[in-house]
Parts: C-alpha cells; sequence; structure tokens
C-alpha cells in the first residue's frame, strides 16, 4: 500500500483555503526534484540550516494562534475526525473488513498500473524513473504499521488518542497542520518561490517527525515505530511530493508540460472522478 492511498481523500489535511488560492502552476514544481533533492533537505535539517526559518514560522504560529485566527480550520479538522470515529466505530461494531478502504486500494492498484504502463512507454526521461521507482515502492509489516500509526494522527483532534502520550502527538500534528497553513499564506502572498516554498514544505515535515520521535523516546513501542521511519522518510517525502505533483496535475493546478503530463493528467483526472463517486456513495451526505 503506497504512502497517499492510506486516506481518504477528504481526510488528507493541508489547509484547503490557501490551495484554492494558489491558482495555476505553470512551471512544475517537481520536475527539478530527485530522490538526492530529498536527502540534502534531510542533511541541512539535522545541521541546523533551517533553524531560522522554524523559529520565524514557529513565532507566526503563536501569534496568530494566540488571536483565535485558526478557529475555522480546527473546525473543519474536527468534523473530519469526528466523521471518521463514526466510521471506525461501525466497522468495529459488526467487526468487518474495511470495504471503503479496500475499493480504494483497488482504485489506487489500477491507477498505478496505467501510470507505470505510460513511465514503460515514456523510456528512460528522468521524471519517468522517478515515478516508477516511488510507485513500486514497497514497505514491510513493520514498516507499513509503523507508517500507519504516524498518518492516523493527521485524522484526530485533541483529546482523541487512547494515552497521553498519544494526546502529546495529535495536538504536535495539529500545531504542523496550522504552521503547514502558515507556510500556504507566504506563497499564497507571493513572499515564497515555490522552490523554496516546496522545500520548507518537506523541512516542516521533517521537524514534526524529529519532534515526535523525542516525544516516544521512553515508550518502547512508538519509539521503533519512529526508529523504522527514520530510514523511509526521504524515501517517503519523495512519494508525497509526486503525490502531490500528480494530484494538482489532475485537478487543474499545475500545466501539462510535456506528452506523458498530458497522457497523466488523464489517467489522474479519472482515478479522482472514481474516487469522489466512492466517497459519496458511502458518505451521501
Amino acid at each position: 500500500m503506497k504512502f497517499q492511498a492510506l486516506l481518504p481523500l477528504f481526510l488528507l489535511t493541508a489547509p484547503m483555503v490557501a490551495e484554492e488560492a494558489k491558482g495555476i502552476q505553470n512551471t512544475p514544481i517537481y520536475y527539478s526534484h530527485s530522490s538526492e533533492f530529498i536527502n540534502a533537505l534531510a542533511k541541512d535539517h539535522k545541521d541546523g540550516k533551517y533553524k531560522s526559518f522554524l523559529k520565524s514560522l514557529d513565532k507566526n504560529y503563536k501569534s496568530a494562534n494566540h488571536k483565535w485566527q485558526y478557529n475555522s480550520l480546527l473546525e473543519q479538522r474536527k468534523e473530519k475526525a469526528d466523521l471518521l470515529k463514526q466510521y471506525d466505530g461501525q466497522i468495529e461494531n459488526v467487526k468487518s473488513s474495511d470495504p471503503l478502504k479496500e475499493k480504494q486500494d483497488l482504485l489506487k492498484r489500477a491507477r498505478d498500473q496505467k501510470i507505470l504502463k505510460l513511465c514503460k512507454k515514456e523510456g528512460n526521461s528522468p521524471f519517468a524513473v522517478e515515478l516508477k521507482k516511488n510507485l513500486q515502492l514497497s514497505l514491510s509489516d513493520a514498516e507499513q504499521e509503523g507508517l500507519n500509526f504516524y498518518e492516523s494522527l493527521k485524522n484526530k483532534f485533541k483529546g482523541d488518542g487512547k494515552t497521553p502520550l498519544e494526546n502529546q502527538l495529535i495536538g504536535l500534528d495539529i500545531e504542523f497542520f496550522l504552521k503547514s497553513f502558515e507556510l500556504d499564506l507566504l506563497l499564497v502572498n507571493n513572499k515564497l518561490d515555490k522552490e523554496t516554498f516546496q522545500k520548507r514544505q518537506c523541512i516542516l515535515e521533517l521537524e514534526k517527525f524529529s519532534q515526535m520521535q523525542m516525544l516516544c523516546m521512553e515508550h518502547k513501542e512508538l519509539q521503533t515505530h519512529f526508529e523504522i521511519l527514520s530510514d523511509l522518510a526521504p524515501k517517503l517525502q519523495m512519494q508525497g511530493l509526486i503525490e502531490e505533483y500528480l494530484e494538482k496535475l489532475g485537478n487543474g493546478q499545475i500545466n501539462p508540460q510535456t506528452d506523458l503530463d498530458h497522457k497523466l493528467k488523464k489517467v489522474i483526472l479519472s482515478y479522482q472522478e472514481e474516487k469522489t463517486a466512492l466517497l459519496k456513495k458511502f458518505f451521501p451526505k
């Protein structure tokens, strides 16, 4: 199961208002990036080269939070968390598998097969090679378990955790969810170019992961999850960048630049329509 296929579309928690405001991007962000790009960012983060940025963003976040400027975003997140809890409760009550997740996985696998066929026809272009490599990334059971836990935090609200530690982790995820919104605003207001924005997106995720890992140092099971995921983080971030690119290509936020882009857009658009129809079937209201 792939990184972005873990959760329903409406539960991916990127701030929606700022995302809509970005409009169409004529120059694809992804094309200049690779696994080496992610590895270099991870090293820079570890070496403290982004401390000034993180401190400035933290200051903006605390100021806005003090003024209750995040209320609407927090309400959206709570609504999504409550909806997911309700759905999980229904699945648990009947002691069945998750039919929504199973159908989403089928749609995702079908989409990936279509993309891999396109990549095969494309040959050895850098983007096709990177795309194929990331779509074929497979995880061990232990890696998947750790990733499922980490991703599940994004779909919970304050107090939803089963333990005080999990609630601390959820609190951190909410904090970085809001900081991501602050970063979006900088892009919307033309205070960041697109490549700097994406670099800082990655740094923000690395910082969140690092802080969560420190919180779990005294908890053996959770610390094991984070130790496993720390080796995977660059690969997962690369996969996240590619999924973001494909999603924006499909919904028109990025204009196709190549023949492969045009073909990918058709595949992604069809996949998004199928996924939306599936969600409406499970959540008619």
